[in-house]
C-alpha cells in the first residue's frame, strides 16, 4: 500500500498531526483513517456497515432545537442523577430537525481548538475501570491535566469534575451513569462561566495568575474545557455532534436554568440556524479524547454589531442512521476543567 503524510494546520505550532490516506487496494479491511478501530465482536455485515460509515463525508440525522418561548420567558430543565430511573424534566418546546452532520475525520481543514472549538486528540489511558472513582480521580485526572496543558499551553489546569454516561439502563441504574444529553446545549453561558471559575479556582494567588494572563487587569482569562471520551469499546451508537461555535448565530443560544437540589446553574439550549455547522467523529476509539472548549473568557468574534462572545461550543448526543442494528450501547466519561494560560 502507498500512503501520503498530510500535515495538517493545528492551532498550536508546536503540535502537528499526521493523517494517513491509505489506498485501498485488494485489502478490503484497511480503514481510511489509520487510528480507527472497526469493532470484530460484530457479524461481517456489521462491521462493513461500520466501515462504510467511517468514509462517509456526512450523515443526514436529526438533532434536538429548542423554538425559543415567544413571551421571552426564562427555559429550564431538572437533571437526572447518576443511577436514577427518572427521566429528565425539559419543560419547552423542542423538536428534532434534519441536518447535515459532516465526518470530522474527512473534513479539510480538520476542526481545531481555536477555530471550531473541539478537536479529536489520541490520548491512551491507563485506567483499567472507569466506574471505579479511585481510578479516575487518581488516575484519569493527571491524565487530563497532561493533556490539557500540552495541548492548550495551559500553566495551571484545575480538574473539577466528572460524568459518567450510559445508554443501557441496567449499567446507568448499576454504575450511578446519566443517560447520553439528547438536546443540543452549552455547558455554561456568558453568567454561568464567570461563576463557575470563582467557584473552582478558590485561591487568591491563582486567580490573580488569571487575572495576569489577560489582557486588562481586572478579568480574568481561563477556559473551561469538556474532555470527552468512550469508556466501553468504539462508539457505535450515541455519537456526539458538535457545532463550530464560530458558525452559531445571534440569538441561536437560550438561557436555560439547570435547577437541581441545591443548585441552580445556567447552561444555554440551542435554536436552529441556517449557518450552523455540525461535525461528528465516527467510530470513537477509547484511545481518543474529544477536547472541546465550554467556555473561553478570551475567544473574540467579531461579527456585524462589532460584538465580541465568548466561545460556547453546542453539542448533543445523537441517533446515528448508520449504526449497525447490533450495536452495543454507548458508555462514555466527560471530564471538566479550568484551564488557566
Amino acid at each position: 500500500h502507498t500512503h501520503t503524510h498530510i500535515h495538517c494546520g493545528c492551532p498550536f505550532p508546536a503540535f502537528h498531526f499526521h493523517f494517513h490516506f491509505f489506498c485501498l487496494c485488494v485489502c478490503p479491511n484497511v480503514s481510511l483513517f489509520p487510528n480507527l478501530v472497526i469493532p470484530t465482536n460484530q457479524s461481517v455485515p456489521a462491521r462493513r456497515v461500520a466501515m462504510d460509515a467511517a468514509r462517509k463525508p456526512r450523515v443526514d440525522a436529526q438533532l434536538n432545537f429548542v423554538t425559543p418561548p415567544a413571551d421571552g420567558s426564562t427555559l429550564f430543565y431538572v437533571p437526572q442523577f447518576g443511577g436514577s430511573d427518572k427521566p429528565e424534566v425539559w419543560p419547552g418546546d423542542y423538536a428534532l430537525k434534519k441536518v447535515f452532520i459532516s465526518n470530522a475525520r474527512a473534513s479539510t481543514p480538520q476542526p481545531s481548538l481555536r477555530g471550531a472549538g473541539f478537536q479529536l486528540f489520541d490520548c491512551p489511558t491507563a485506567v483499567t475501570d472507569f466506574f471505579s472513582d479511585e481510578q479516575v480521580t487518581q488516575v484519569y485526572y493527571p491524565e487530563i491535566d497532561s493533556l490539557l496543558k500540552r495541548v492548550l499551553g495551559a500553566r495551571k489546569v484545575f480538574v473539577f469534575d466528572h460524568t459518567r454516561r450510559a445508554d443501557a439502563a441496567d449499567v446507568r441504574l448499576g454504575h450511578k451513569a446519566r443517560e447520553p444529553a439528547s438536546r443540543l446545549h452549552t455547558d455554561y453561558t456568558v453568567r454561568s462561566g464567570p461563576k463557575r471559575f470563582y467557584e473552582v479556582v478558590t485561591e487568591p494567588e491563582d486567580q490573580q495568575a488569571a487575572v495576569n494572563s489577560g489582557h486588562d487587569t481586572e478579568t480574568p482569562r481561563f477556559s473551561i474545557v469538556n474532555v470527552w471520551r468512550s469508556t466501553a469499546g468504539t462508539v457505535q451508537r450515541s455519537p456526539l455532534a458538535m457545532c463550530d461555535w464560530s458558525t452559531v448565530g445571534d440569538g441561536e443560544l437560550v438561557r436555560l436554568e439547570r435547577r437541581a437540589p441545591g443548585r441552580t446553574g445556567e447552561v444555554n439550549v440551542v435554536a436552529h440556524g441556517g449557518e450552523q455547522q455540525w461535525y461528528y467523529y465516527p467510530q470513537m476509539t477509547e484511545g481518543e479524547a474529544l477536547v472541546f472548549v465550554t467556555f473561553d473568557s478570551g475567544s473574540i468574534a467579531e461579527g456585524e454589531t462589532g460584538q465580541h462572545k465568548p466561545q460556547l461550543t453546542p453539542h448533543s448526543a445523537f441517533a446515528d442512521p448508520n449504526s449497525p442494528d447490533d450495536a452495543p450501547p454507548r458508555e462514555s466519561i466527560e471530564t471538566r476543567a479550568v484551564v488557566i494560560y
